[in-house]
């Protein structure tokens, strides 16, 4: 979940530290509404972990890791041009185990008075397993487990490889046998390892071209589609606001909003609904127009009682974000026999990297597969021009 790239070998795991990370910037928390099976299955697969967090990740001496979920569904509004795909995604997430419900608009206004449906022609709720959680703490539990089990932590750049030829029937492969890092120093030394997980967030695709992806010829010169998109996240305060009710609202307009604590704090923004909506990528600089123009004229739309709400703060970060598909890459490269993916999140990390992780680590050792299947998402798909796309969440196509 933070912007890494990882070399490991048989005995030794090393993170190469990115300085801009996007995870302690996110919004996300968990939830199981997607329409693509694999994507829900990974959700739920946190939703497991962190109701077992303790186990998984207390450390000896150490009190138990807190990292303030808070049990609270997704609530995902539909027009009603695309309440049909709503409900087959609420029935597929059932079948997975999710437990979610399709609701009316009728028993919309029923549950939730204070919000205006207009438009709107049903919506899916999350009832277990979904909320949202502190990012910061989830970070430091894993890194902490990571320490005390050994593995080194290398503050550096990433800034060349080395490969060896692999003869293999009639193709002709290569493996990533040594990486050259940079420190803060401006000191350079080659590591040596087994393998290379690229996990760089919104700049794999930088790592990806130090490997030769998109500068070779044939297949070798399609790039991995990974580029950094701004998000703006901005906190509002109303003290007449919706209360503990409060869902993570997702709007089709691209609005998003959540409650932050029990102050009456409220945390909101808005996803572009098309490419000319994305805003420039050469600073961290917060859009405040965005909240002005695109915003606050949503939220008090479909809440009325955030006519009265106040700034009180903002931040952006980046998401790294897939323009093939806006969908996960991962598994290995089709030549580079030992270099694999863990990119393409698009603002997901905090809820799938824990299963991509798993997956990952089934695939190096098991040469497969075992508890989710995520041969989709694969790096091939991008030789045969096979598009994933997600239907009626945060992040789907456009």
């Amino acid at each position: 979940i933070l912007s890494i790239s990882l070399i490991f070998s048989i005995i030794n795991i090393c993170y190469f530290q990115y300085t801009k990370a996007s995870s302690m910037l996110s919004w996300e928390g968990v939830r199981h509404q997607f329409s693509i099976p694999e994507n829900v299955q990974l959700s739920m697969c946190a939703s497991e972990f962190l109701s077992d967090i303790r186990e998984h990740l207390s450390v000896k001496h150490e009190g138990p890791p807190d990292v303030q979920f808070n049990h609270q569904g997704y609530l995902i509004l539909a027009h009603e041009k695309d309440a049909e795909q709503l409900a087959e995604n609420v029935d597929m997430q059932k079948n997975l185990g999710a437990r979610v419900v399709l609701l009316s608009k009728q028993q919309l206004t029923e549950k939730y008075p204070w919000m205006n449906f207009d438009g709107i022609e049903c919506g899916s709720l999350g009832l277990e397993g979904e909320g949202w959680l502190d990012p910061w703490s989830l970070l430091r539990a894993f890194k902490q487990k990571n320490l005390s089990m050994g593995v080194k932590y290398i503050q550096g750049d990433v800034t060349n490889f080395e490969f060896e030829n692999i003869n293999s029937t009639n193709d002709i492969k290569f493996r990533v046998i040594s990486a050259v890092i940079k420190s803060k120093d401006d000191q350079e030394c080659e590591t040596k390892f087994s393998g290379v997980i690229n996990c760089a967030g919104p700049w794999a695709a930088d790592i990806a071209e130090m490997a030769g992806i998109g500068k070779g010829d044939g297949d070798l010169a399609i790039p991995l589609p990974i580029e950094p998109r701004k998000r703006s996240v901005y906190v509002t305060h109303c003290p007449s606001g919706p209360s503990l009710d409060c869902p993570f609202v997702i709007d089709p307009s691209g609005l998003f909003f959540r409650r932050e604590g029990f102050g009456g704090h409220y945390v909101c923004g808005h996803v572009p609904t098309s490419e000319t909506d994305e805003p420039p990528i050469a600073n961290f600089d917060t859009d405040f127009n965005l909240y002005e123009e695109r915003v606050l004229p949503a939220l008090t739309s479909r809440v009325p009682c955030f006519n009265t709400s106040n700034l009180k703060a903002a931040w952006a970060g980046y998401n790294d974000y897939n323009i093939f598909d806006q969908n996960l890459v991962v598994g290995p490269h089709p030549y580079l026999t030992n270099f694999f993916f863990a990119n393409g999140l698009g603002g997901h990390g905090l809820q799938h990297a824990i299963g991509v992780g798993r997956a990952l680590m089934e695939y190096i050792l098991e040469a497969d597969y075992v508890t989710i299947d995520m041969e989709k998402f694969h790096f091939s798909r991008f030789l045969t021009k096979t598009r994933l796309n997600e239907q009626m969440t945060l992040h789907q196509s456009r």
